[in-house]
């Protein structure tokens, strides 16, 4: 039995040796600096280094050209997602907007997160569907 378990420890740590030369290795991807200042991406609109935010206009004939509509209100080091020329969020989970006035408008965090859930027991489901005298 001990000779098993000696065999068995052995071929164990062979198979740990062989996978560790084997296995290809993976490096982390490397961040490259922004091409052509093009920070962030959104379906036609852009976020440039400089926080300026573009939008493409396609005419017809599958021609276009990139109007400018937008400066970002906070340096673009804070925004943290992208959501098009007039939708951003920052690092601190807030979201920014234009408002009506044409102006930035910092609307805070979503309202998202856990939601609180009342545990309802039988108790509770008959007085809720119960008549007025007690009885369902």
């Amino acid at each position: 039995m001990k000779y098993k378990l000696l065999f068995g420890t052995i071929g164990l740590l062979i198979g740990i040796v062989v996978m560790q030369w084997t296995m290809p290795k993976s490096d982390a991807s490397v961040v490259m600096p922004p091409v052509g200042g093009v920070l962030a991406n959104e379906t036609g609109s852009v976020l440039m280094t400089d926080g300026s935010m573009w939008q493409l206009e396609q005419l017809p004939g599958g021609t276009g050209h990139w109007l400018r509509m937008n400066e970002s209100p906070i340096p673009v080091g804070q925004i943290q997602f992208f959501s098009g020329p007039g939708r951003f969020v920052d690092k601190n989970g807030d979201m920014w907007a234009i408002g009506d006035t044409d102006e930035w408008v910092n609307y805070g965090r979503p309202a998202i997160g856990p939601v609180a859930a009342e545990q309802s027991t039988l108790g509770k489901v008959k007085a809720k569907f119960s008549g007025k005298d007690g009885k369902p």
